[in-house]
């Protein structure tokens, strides 16, 4: 697996969508565990869904430390390859650096980190020195 040029963090935002046939606690319970943050705190939104259903936004932040022990988390528990190609995390950012992440709700649910872009759980990892990035990409 490719690590990327840049690994140290600032900050790292989780979120995802809890549909009216998924259990919400369940799931914040599962992300706590299954990313080893166990002092986590989700800010849950009330929102209304294509359908009229009811919906509930999760969010949470958190700082450097946890940042960093997640990122490290994640890539252990990847496999060295995305659909059969090599992973390269560089190709998961932005022109800023910011580190983009989308896994497998129902797999998290299961204790088990992957990949996956259709209804996922969404990670963005800031960076701790998003400069330093732009100049290592534009050499």
């Amino acid at each position: 697996m490719t690590s990327g040029r840049f690994e140290n963090f600032l900050s790292a935002e989780i979120s995802t969508i809890v549909h009216a046939t998924e259990e919400k606690n369940k799931l914040m319970e599962s992300v706590k565990t299954t990313f080893g943050l166990p002092d986590i705190g989700f800010v849950v939104s009330r929102a209304e869904g294509h359908w009229g259903n009811e919906i509930f936004l999760l969010a949470a932040s958190i700082g450097s430390a946890e940042a960093n022990s997640l990122y490290l988390r994640i890539k252990s528990s990847m496999k060295d390859s995305f659909h059969g190609q090599p992973l390269d995390l560089d190709e998961l950012r932005d022109e800023k650096g910011n580190l983009f992440i989308r896994l497998d709700k129902q797999k998290l649910c299961q204790g088990m980190i992957s990949f996956s872009e259709a209804d996922p759980v969404r990670i963005r990892f800031k960076p701790e020195n998003p400069h330093m990035l732009r100049k290592l990409f534009s050499d």
